[in-house]
């Protein structure tokens, strides 16, 4: 696990194709670590910079935490999970939308000289891709809460209110 620089110069990383494997040391993700109950493993960030046919500075590539811990919100317990977060992001906002490619290609925004805050910017989708009630998997026999998800008293079943129209229609017969 070699020291990551968290800021990077965008056009500089672009012009010279540079591409990123690496490992970065889980105390870095701060927001993140607060977010969660504990990061057991490093982050893993494979990612790439490049300009894309239609000319757009852009950043592809994947942040993921393979062993996070949090607290299942039906038992109340812990429960270890894998995060993964996609991204395609381009930092020239106007010629993307006036390209029509907003929607393909997530916005970002750089310092005017160039530089781009690339832990910043990982601990983020690593953020958006935590979920919203995190919980066991369904059928999951460590989840304390059982697998019985009602609420409340059961409904009672009361006959139905057409079935006596039914019995007069074929009387009528």
């Amino acid at each position: 696990m070699s020291d990551f620089n968290d800021i990077i110069n965008f056009d500089k990383a672009v012009a010279l194709s540079q591409s990123y494997d690496c490992l970065i040391d889980q105390k870095k993700f701060e927001r993140f670590a607060t977010a969660c109950l504990k990061l057991n493993t490093p982050v893993h960030a494979v990612f790439k910079f490049f300009k894309d046919p239609q000319g757009l500075r852009s950043i592809e590539g994947f942040v993921e935490c393979e062993k996070v811990l949090l607290r299942c919100e039906r038992c109340g317990g812990e429960f270890e999970t894998s995060i993964k977060a996609e991204f395609c992001s381009s930092c020239d906002a106007k010629k993307a939308e006036s390209l029509k490619l907003s929607d393909k290609y997530d916005l970002v925004e750089c310092e005017p000289s160039g530089d781009f805050r690339i832990l910043d910017y990982l601990e983020d989708c690593l953020l958006l891709e935590l979920p919203y009630a995190p919980k066991h998997e369904e059928g999951d026999p460590a989840c304390k809460a059982g697998n019985d998800w009602t609420y409340g008293d059961p409904i009672p079943e009361r006959p139905d209110p057409f079935a006596a129209l039914g019995e007069l229609k074929g009387k009528l017969k």
